[in-house]
């Protein structure tokens, strides 16, 4: 029971029957780790899914698995922890066959520790770069009036089919009914199936919408990298939209979007 059990929660996992044909070679105590770690895993205990991945890997066989690499990278990235998230994709990228499901999930997930380790050093530089403009600020610099919030623009940006709408207020709530909806329309929920999460899932989203209407500069949080994934899909079908002004000048606007779903 116990044997078929981890073989049942790998193959769902990892949609891999090589994956789990490799696994039933496994010794009993492997299969219960592994069993462990997905569990853990799935509930979002993922400090305690983590302690059973790093027993389990003392093993060759275990290390041999692309879907064992994959689990734990992706416990890595719900952690935040996407350096080790990402060593740990590339392994599975190169244990796994190319036609193999983990291998295009482990791509994935390299893409997305690779954008988070990257925009990571960009706020770094960013915030450095503040720090120094703070010590020697200028008040007629006009770098920070060509971005503003969405909470703090003076005109929203008008989203196609808001446009009869008569006052700020009534265009910001325009497009923020609109957005909801394309999300909801176009959001493929059933992708949590192959991520081995259960409950309620969180996805913050940020955009621009830049001086010419455009989507730009987006950014998910989540965790699971094909959440993030199509996060982004979703948002970059949005339609190009009138862009928003401040003092009567076009400026790049910033948008943030929660994204949630629950998983039974």
């Amino acid at each position: 029971m116990q044997k078929f059990l981890v073989l049942f929660l790998l193959s769902m996992f990892l949609c891999s029957p090589v994956t789990a044909q490799n696994s039933s070679g496994l010794s009993q105590k492997n299969e219960r780790l592994l069993n462990k770690a997905f569990k853990s895993y799935s509930n979002k205990k993922f400090k305690k899914a983590l302690n059973f991945m790093e027993d389990a890997m003392q093993s060759d066989e275990v290390q041999q698995l692309s879907g064992a690499s994959l689990l734990q990278a992706n416990i890595y990235f719900a952690l935040k922890d996407h350096e080790e998230a990402k060593n740990y994709y590339l392994k599975a990228i190169q244990t796994a066959k190319p036609s193999e499901y983990s291998n295009e999930v482990a791509q994935i997930g390299l893409a997305r520790s690779m954008a988070k380790i990257n925009k990571e050093k960009e706020s770094e530089k960013i915030k450095r770069e503040k720090d120094s403009i703070a010590s020697s600020s200028n008040p007629n610099d006009k770098t920070s009036k060509e971005i503003a919030p969405f909470a703090l623009i003076e005109q929203v940006p008008i989203y196609p089919g808001c446009e009869m709408e008569k006052s700020n207020k009534a265009h910001k709530n325009c497009m923020q009914q609109k957005i909801t909806a394309h999300v909801a329309d176009n959001f493929k929920t059933g992708i949590s199936g192959s991520i081995g999460i259960k409950g309620k899932i969180y996805i913050n989203v940020q955009f621009k919408i830049s001086k010419d209407g455009e989507v730009t500069d987006i950014y998910a949080n989540a965790l699971n990298p094909l959440l993030e994934e199509e996060a982004i899909r979703v948002i970059e079908r949005l339609p190009e939209m009138q862009p928003g002004t401040q003092q009567g000048k076009p400026v790049g606007v910033i948008y943030g979007l929660p994204i949630i779903f629950e998983v039974n």
